[in-house]
């Protein structure tokens, strides 16, 4: 039996659905279990009630568990949902049900970038929730994935959501780079983030190794360029002084060149997401969504631009030698999903 944390999220229904797809008996931890059956949608998957914030809930979900897989985690504090909570009291609740159980294998999923001196509370805290993981007596295997993207995912779905009505009208043919443009990312494709969990289950070589999972690199503002390409826009990158963007961004719109993609100054955005939580829109925001609003799922805290503004590098080859998992191109990957 296979036990799976954070199996109803984004990574984790791709996760749960490879396990089963290779014909693994998977339980996944959940808090609302009817939620849970809707979500994965699978009889094949069995779903026990948990929290891994509640340790009295652990002991039933791991009766007979061999591997556990944990998924669990939070981009953004939200209320009493602090990254403290869940990533380092959580997985340290997860590690003693573990280690109580006797499970043989032990993955767990952290994030590129993470380090102790860290810039940003997030990779702090996934760096705290890794030491946890080394210093247990566990056979473990950590995985670092880069931006993650996908058909559900929070970051290419919230661009592209930009250039559909009615956000369209509202940007008046422009999409906004968050700083200069010219930052660093790997993303990588959630499909090939749960085949690296997958085949890890059975690899002798990645016991007590810590895996990078990432792809090509490409800079920010070229990230966006593609997810506008992968709709059929014909986007353009302002770099050029702000003195002179309207009249260039309006001669691009003129020549028929959609989004204009702008780069906005980092403490501009530091600026707006400041008073955007101030007014208290956060909660107002994340309550819409509960409702079903149409409205982006996402929009960025103080924390988020600290790490948007790093530029992060990984190393794919040992995930490609001990794993045999080839990551592909950005531009490849985001067009089976957006168009």
């Amino acid at each position: 039996m296979i036990l799976i944390t954070g199996g109803t999220g984004f990574v984790g229904q791709e996760v749960v659905k490879q396990f089963v797809d290779a014909g693994h008996s998977v339980r996944v931890l959940a808090r609302d279990v009817e939620k849970a059956q809707s979500i994965l949608g699978s009889k094949q998957v069995e779903v026990v009630q948990g929290d891994i914030l509640e340790t009295t809930t652990l002991k039933k979900a791991f009766q007979d568990v061999r591997a556990v897989v944990h998924l669990v985690g939070i981009i953004a504090e939200i209320r009493d949902s602090s990254f403290e909570k869940i990533h380092v009291q959580g997985t340290r609740n997860v590690v003693t049900a573990a280690k109580k159980a006797s499970v043989s294998r032990f993955l767990h999923v952290s994030a590129i970038g993470t380090r102790e001196y860290a810039a940003s509370n997030y990779h702090k805290s996934k760096w705290q929730a890794e030491e946890l993981i080394r210093k247990s007596s566990l056979p473990w295997t950590i995985f670092r994935p880069s931006l993650i993207y996908g058909k559900h995912d929070s970051f290419s779905n919230l661009f592209a959501s930009l250039l559909d009505f009615p956000f369209n009208i509202a940007a008046k043919g422009t999409m906004p780079c968050l700083g200069d443009g010219t930052n660093l990312f790997q993303p990588v494709a959630v499909e090939e983030v749960a085949s690296s969990i997958l085949n890890a289950l059975a690899s002798e070589k990645a016991h007590l190794k810590t895996y990078d999972v990432v792809g090509p690199s490409l800079e920010f503002q070229e990230m966006l360029c593609q997810i506008a390409k992968a709709k059929g826009k014909k986007p353009v990158f302002l770099d050029c002084a702000p003195i002179a963007q309207p009249f260039i961004g309006l001669l691009n719109l003129m020549a028929g060149n959609y989004p204009i993609v702008i780069p906005v100054a980092m403490p501009l955005c530091r600026i707006g997401v400041f008073i955007y939580q101030a007014l208290g829109l956060s909660f107002l925001h994340q309550k819409l969504l509960e409702l079903e609003f149409p409205l982006p799922k996402l929009i960025p805290s103080e924390d988020q631009l600290t790490m948007l503004e790093e530029s992060q590098f990984g190393d794919s080859q040992p995930l490609q030698e001990d794993l045999g998992i080839t990551t592909r191109p950005f531009a490849e990957g985001i067009k089976a999903y957006l168009f």
